[in-house]
């Protein structure tokens, strides 16, 4: 997991979450994901109560697998599900981001 993929992902998930940037003198890549994960499942935690429908659309949106995020959030305990999901919706934006990435040095 390269940092500059986890603050570019942060960076395109702040268009649909309302999320702080991710402000730190931080250059530990596992302390920069704890820091993405925690603001994530916050928002993730308050749609899940208040705007389902929102958080679908967004996932939906972000191109996360709705299977697997209820396969997922079976398997796991109730409270973990908006971490789950937060590191679900991470793990895609920074493979996107690879992708585009990958695609414009023509290695795709």
């Amino acid at each position: 997991m390269e940092k500059v993929f986890l603050e570019q992902s942060h960076q395109l998930l702040q268009n649909h979450f309302e999320l702080d940037s991710l402000e730190t003198t931080e250059n530990n890549k596992e302390a920069l994901w704890e820091m993405a994960v925690a603001q994530l499942s916050s928002e993730i935690a308050h749609l899940i109560d208040n705007d389902f429908e929102r958080l679908l659309y967004i996932l939906y949106r972000i191109d996360v697998d709705e299977k697997k995020v209820r396969e997922a959030l079976a398997k796991s305990e109730f409270d973990k599900g908006p971490k789950i999901i937060a590191e679900m919706i991470l793990l895609r934006q920074m493979e996107k981001i690879k992708t585009r990435e990958a695609y414009k040095k023509g290695k795709l």
